[in-house]
């Protein structure tokens, strides 16, 4: 039945069988029996007969029941074939598996009926998947056709924008492979061995040595497959990346994740981990990501059902979800890596006792002699030393650091390199010649000598913890002198190790760049000590560093007697002093332990998973080392305060403090008159001055120096410079020495006297001011003074009352005040400001040393920081929280200004001809600092400052603050009405003591008080929640409101005008914070130098103009703005409670998105995409990275604004997060450095944003960009061609609509339309100004 062996070789095609067959007819006539079958068949005739040999005999019944062979004549159809025509269509089939050798013939299975058939192998193109992705798996598929090959390249360019490079792209079998698993919905699991780069190229096996742990806990040496380290992983990873990226089944984001937490292992836990590592990849991609598919496709099935329970996990495309799960599963990481490689590690450090018999397949091999264990196998290199690798040409593969050179560089081929000088097709691997590893050249145009293997050495030690280092690695190490590569070299270092110049040679942090030189300071020294004598349980052998610590007697060494340890639950023995620290178990006394304390491998294993390494618990210091610690710091500071003058500083200011007190006790008549001194007009108010008499030789007597202070003749001070120096220095003040000589010889102006800082106290002033002065002296017979002097009949009495005071000197000829003064005056204009208060006149007499040029001379070297009212704020919520306890307690404050300040400080005698005036005939030199002077403030401060800090000392801070500007102090004062009154006289009589001069009329006390043009007030004192008002005057913003208007409407400004809005507005960022970053801008027109075309004495506009339009904005509602100009200061607020608000916002190329939660739970959230209004109004570019700060910025403006009346609320406590460093330093100082259009509009809105609240967040956390996925997610809604969904957290949260952000969005933009509409005059107005200041 059967063709014979002759007739098989004949049969090479389906026609031949056909004939063979009986099957009549032409192949191509579809109106015979042949063929009609062929038709059928869907074949030609030419075929190979394996195409039909799998045909399954039992479906060729079911084909030929359709078989139907066309009637010649036309008048009919078809008709079925007759029984001889199925036979020999059957005999067709049969005879084509038989000729494939699929089936056997008849006599050959009658013969032998048990023997199975022996098939053939395929002539089919059919792929076999275990030699391509998985060797487990026996499968074999079709290729896919070129169409579908170009179709996923082309899907891979759309997604990444271009096509993959050479060593990342895929060959024909390995994309059907691929495809064919994620098809069928089988893990995409590729077996590293035989996946990866060039398959077609690459068939041998990669072979590594790893490890594993045995039943009985011993690390024991498989042979398993794979990547060699995490270099050869990557590329094999890059390979499938590319074939998931092209099928369009995961993201790059999802696979670039898990290739980023593999290098994360490999760079913690290092090379000799790596079997570990990879064997926890393999189990991840090929068990745990089906396990984690199950439970998606579980709790899909679960949403479906419920409807309402939302799930991201989509069955069409489940491993972009799977792959998320996989990186995120932390416990499935730690029991695979982390455990594994932390008992590894410890395990390599020290060696463990291993058990066992011979013939046991685990047996651990025989230990060998320390020289045997260095010594690698024959054939094999440690696994701990990283060699340079050579390729099968003889040429190095990669550099001394292990990346991989480029292969076409060394042909000439690679022309590209990218900014580190790698190849820019693939940054992975390096430009370096093969031969010498120069970047100058390929190996094609190297005339150097191939490579030799590099040597190896190992430093001397004990135990494993050897590691070997190659000659070419070394040197990278430890520097050039060791480069090892040269044969001198090589023989010098050998020589130094052979001689043992090497041993002992340990890593330390002591070793530092940074430890070094504080080594090099005096009295800074090492000392090595022992933990285990101060209490520890081990040795702990620990090296302190200490300054200035001298005769403290340290323990160094062990003194505890050696004994036999036992680890309980395996037997192990150990002879020392104290219980070995390594693993999880406590070693304890070889006379403590029993047998019954024996646990097997798995007690142990299940034991240790529950319990920490003994080194966490052990890492804290002994409570004894804690309290040696203590006293060394003690002794240090007793001895340090030894070496002052007296007892310490603190002590003084106790002890003048409790002379105050014992004053007041024995005159209690005392205290009253200070306290009715407060607001009095008594010419006589205040303390008598024989009391005081006594109070200062008390103060002497217990501060007595032994040095007595000399008042030079001609100086003229109310201040007791001698009780001042003794007090100042008996408390360690470091400017009393100077404001004591400024007191006792004169202050200088800093014009032919420098002002001194002692020790660099005071910040530096930046600006240069001084000029020379060019021009002659002004003619003092010709000068005159401003019209408000000259021409106003009430100046004259001014003048003479200045006179009168004793602060300046007069003379009524020229010739005797050139004597006086020594040299030529350098007169300036007297002016006088009247102002009218209450219906009082007064008076106030200023020297224009600015326009005479003698501030011009002035050097100003540094300046005083001065308090602002948020600072009294501060003073005051924290005295109220001191004493929020105490039911009778509570808080008010002192206001009492210095009287006449400047005139008390004597000003230098060489300095007095620089500050004289002339009226009446008469010529006047001040003999004090002068008003007008640039640096009368500045030196009147610094002595100011004296006072206010040996007063701040003297009371404590715990219910006293004080805060001084220049000469006007305010203090707060915390506890009971006794208590306050107390404070408040004693200050009093320590200031009149000290010859400071009150003014008692301006005094006020009490819970509302005004201070250097702000009202304080204190609210709701008796309640758990007292609150702090400071509002700035409302004449002050109304002319900063005027003012502002007019620089709108002008193009230039007198620079006195100028400087007058600027001090104004000052004031007010004193209160309102938002302000503040505006007054660098301002600070920066005002100081501005360089030619200029303005007008003489006018500044351009145009120079603020952005500041004018956010002022114009703030401004917008006078009524509004003016209550924008207070702010109210819970307690509650200051100590932290209250609702905890978090807005946390995140941003891409396409849109931006939020979440608000209020204690920790999401409450709203917002997500909107970007709009063309955005690219223009922000200069930014839809889809492009370079606009991403100015997008983040955006999110946190719109969430601000979308949530603003949370946040503006009382009880709130608001937190900003983002991963954006800039947008969180734009909420913070209100501004950015960066130059860009979008981040100033962003900023200054976010300023108004703040200024219409009663308070500024306080806290700004920056989150790392992969923690802040739900907002991620939000932002990127918007992606075109992505699919993102809301969070399944945020499926019950409200959603905001966001408002169109056009034009009108943004409130400064709106403030510069209106003032469009209004017009602007020509460049030629000028702004009209007088002569007088």
């Amino acid at each position: 039945m059967d063709p014979d062996a002759a007739t098989v070789p004949g049969l090479t095609n389906l026609d031949s069988i056909a004939h063979w067959a009986g099957l009549s007819g032409a192949k191509d006539d579809v109106r015979s029996p042949r063929g009609s079958l062929f038709d059928l068949l869907g074949v030609d005739g030419s075929e190979p007969p394996r195409i039909l040999a799998l045909f399954p005999a039992t479906d060729v019944s079911a084909v030929l029941a359709r078989w139907q062979i066309p009637d010649p004549h036309p008048a009919t159809t078809s008709s079925a074939p007759t029984v001889a025509q199925a036979g020999q269509a059957r005999l067709f089939v049969r005879t084509c598996r038989f000729v494939c050798g699929v089936e056997t013939s008849a006599a050959s299975a009658k013969a032998a009926p048990t023997a199975p058939p022996t098939p053939a192998p395929a002539a089919g193109r059919r792929i076999k998947m275990a030699q391509v992705i998985n060797q487990r798996d026996d499968q074999e598929i079709e290729p896919l056709d070129a169409p579908a090959i170009q179709r996923a390249y082309r899907a891979y360019a759309d997604k990444v924008g271009g096509f993959p490079p050479e060593d990342e792209e895929l060959s024909a079998d390995q994309l059907s492979t691929l495809r064919n698993l994620f098809k069928s919905g089988r893990t995409p699991y590729t077996d590293m061995a035989i996946w990866g780069p060039y398959q077609h190229r690459l068939q041998k096996k990669m072979k590594m040595r790893g490890m594993r742990f045995a039943a009985n806990g011993e690390i024991q040496p498989v042979e398993m497959y794979g990547p060699t380290d995490y270099e050869a992983w990557r590329e094999c990873y890059a390979v499938f990346r590319t074939g998931a990226i092209m099928l369009e089944e995961i993201t790059p984001a999802r696979l670039d994740a898990y290739e980023k937490l593999i290098r994360r292992y490999s760079e913690r836990y290092g090379k000799s981990c790596w079997p570990i590592i990879y064997q926890a990849d393999v189990r991840a991609r090929l068990e745990q990501l089906e396990r984690i598919r199950r439970r998606g496709q579980e709790a899909a099935d679960k949403a479906a059902a419920a409807a309402s329970l939302p799930c991201s996990f989509d069955p069409r495309k489940p491993w972009e979800w799977v792959f998320d799960e996989i990186i995120h599963d932390v416990n499935f990481w730690n029991r695979e890596v982390t455990e594994p490689c932390m008992l590894y590690l410890i395990a390599e450090d020290a060696p463990i006792e291993k058990s066992g018999t011979a013939s046991s397949s685990t047996a651990a091999p025989p230990r060998r002699n320390q020289d045997e264990a260095d010594r690698p196998p024959k054939g094999q290199r440690r696994p701990d030393i990283r060699e340079h690798k050579l390729g099968d040409d003889g040429l190095f593969s990669h550099n001394r650091r292990g990346v991989e050179l480029c292969r076409l560089f060394q042909t000439g081929e690679c022309m590209e390199k990218d900014a580190r000088g790698n190849c820019k097709r693939n940054p992975h691997r390096r430009r370096q010649c093969a031969k010498c590893l120069s970047d100058s050249h390929g190996a094609n145009k190297c005339n150097a000598d191939a490579p030799k293997p590099p040597r190896q050495f190992h430093r001397k030690g004990k135990g494993k913890g050897n590691k070997g280092y190659t000659c070419k690695e070394f040197d990278i190490e430890n520097g050039q002198q060791f480069d090892l590569t040269s044969d001198i070299v090589w023989a010098n270092v050998m020589s130094d190790i052979r001689t043992g110049k090497y041993v002992g040679m340990l890593v330390s942090v002591y070793k530092l760049d940074e430890f070094e030189a504080l080594l090099k300071q005096p009295a800074v020294e090492f000392q090595d000590i022992v933990q285990c004598q101060y209490g520890a349980t081990t040795t702990k052998p620990t090296t302190l560093m200490l300054n200035n610590i001298v005769g403290w007697k340290w323990r160094h060494e062990c003194e505890h007697p050696k004994q036999i340890w036992i680890k309980p639950s395996t037997g192990e023995r150990v002879r020392s002093s104290h219980p070995p620290l390594k693993g999880k178990e406590w070693f304890i006394l070889a006379e403590d332990w029993d047998k019954s304390l024996l646990m097997s491998p798995q007690q142990i294993r299940a034991r240790d998973k529950q319990l920490p390494y003994l080194t966490k618990a052990a890492q804290a210091y002994p409570a004894n080392l804690n309290k040696e610690f203590a006293e060394v710091i003690i002794a240090s500071w007793n001895k340090a305060s030894e070496s002052r003058q007296g007892q310490t500083a603190p002590a003084e200011m106790i002890k003048v403090h409790m002379i105050l007190n014992k004053f007041l006790d024995d005159r209690p008549e005392v205290e009253q008159s200070c306290l009715q001194a407060i607001g009095s007009d008594r010419p006589d108010a205040g303390p008598d001055s024989w009391q005081l008499s006594e109070l200062r030789d008390t103060l002497m007597m217990s501060l007595d120096t032994g040095q007595q202070f000399v008042l030079k003749p001609g100086l003229d001070t109310k201040l007791d410079a001698g009780l001042i120096w003794t007090m100042a220095r008996a408390f360690g003040d470091p400017d009393a020495d100077t404001v004591y000589t400024w007191l006792t010889e004169g202050a200088p102006a800093g014009i032919d006297k420098p002002i001194e800082d002692p020790g660099e106290v005071f910040p530096p002033y930046d600006l240069d001011g001084t000029e020379p002065l060019t021009a002659s002296l002004p003619e003092p017979t010709t000068h005159r003074n401003y019209t408000s002097v000259d021409n106003d009949e009430a100046a004259g009495p001014e003048v003479n009352r200045l006179i009168s005071t004793g602060f300046v000197r007069a003379f009524d000829s020229l010739p005797e005040f050139r004597t006086w003064l020594g040299g030529d005056p350098h007169l300036s204009k007297l002016g006088m400001i009247t102002k009218v208060r209450d219906g009082k006149v007064k008076r106030r007499l200023i020297l224009d040393c600015k326009e005479s040029g003698v501030n011009g001379r002035a050097k100003k070297s540094h300046r005083l920081i001065l308090p602002r009212a948020t600072d009294v704020v501060e003073d005051a919520l924290k005295l109220l929280e001191n004493c929020k306890d105490e039911p009778e307690a509570t808080i008010e404050w002192l206001i009492l200004d210095f009287t006449d300040w400047f005139f008390n400080v004597p000003l230098h005698p060489t300095e007095r001809k620089h500050f004289t005036l002339s009226h009446g005939g008469r010529y006047v030199a001040y003999v004090t600092q002068a008003q007008g002077s640039v640096n009368a403030p500045l030196i009147c401060g610094r002595v100011a400052a004296l006072l206010a800090r040996m007063t701040q000392g003297i009371f404590g801070v715990l219910r006293y603050r004080l805060q001084l500007y220049v000469d006007d102090p305010i203090i707060t004062v915390a506890g009971t009405a006794t208590q306050r009154n107390r404070a408040m006289a004693a200050t009093i009589v320590l200031w009149a003591v000290l010859g400071v001069r009150l003014a008692y009329r301006k005094a006020a006390r009490g819970s509302a008080v005004t201070w250097i043009g702000a009202e304080l007030s204190l609210h709701d004192l008796e309640t758990k929640d007292p609150k702090v008002r400071v509002k700035a005057k409302p004449d002050i913003v109304r002319e900063v409101a005027d003012m502002t208007e007019e620089h709108a409407r002008t193009n230039v400004t007198s620079y006195k005008s100028m400087l007058t809005c600027v001090g104004k507005l000052n004031h007010i960022a004193g209160l309102v914070e938002v302000v503040r970053p505006f007054m660098t801008d301002l600070y920066g027109v005002i100081h501005a130098k360089g030619p200029s075309r303005a007008p003489p004495g006018c500044l351009w506009n145009k120079q603020w103009r952005p500041v004018t339009l956010w002022l114009l904005a703030f401004f917008a509602n006078e009524a509004y703005s003016i209550q924008r100009f207070q702010r109210i200061y819970r307690l509650q607020a200051y100590l932290g409670q209250g609702l905890d608000l978090r807005i946390i916002t995140d941003a891409s190329p396409w849109g931006i998105g939020g979440v608000l939660t209020i204690n920790g739970a999401c409450v709203a959230y917002f997500t909107s995409a970007m709009t063309k209004a955005d690219e223009s109004l922000l200069h930014l570019q839809i889809g492009s990275p370079d606009g991403q700060q100015i997008a983040e910025a955006l999110a946190m403006l719109v969430a601000l604004r979308l949530w603003r009346h949370y946040w503006r609320q009382c009880g709130i406590n608001l937190q900003m997060r983002s991963d954006s460093v800039t947008g969180l330093t734009l909420l913070m100082k209100l501004r950015t450095r960066v130059g860009s259009h979008g981040l100033n509009l962003i900023a200054r809105e976010v300023a108004l944003e703040f200024g219409n609240s009663a308070y500024k967040p306080r806290m700004f956390q920056h989150i790392p960009g992969i923690a802040n996925d739900i907002a991620d997610c939000l932002s990127r809604i918007h992606q075109p061609g992505k699919h993102y969904e809301v969070p399944a957290i945020l499926q019950r949260c409200r959603q905001e609509q966001c408002q169109e952000r056009d034009r009108s969005y943004y409130m400064t933009l709106v403030a510069a339309q209106q003032r469009a509409t209004i017009g602007h005059p020509d460049h030629d107005t000028v702004s009209q100004t007088g002569n007088d200041p």
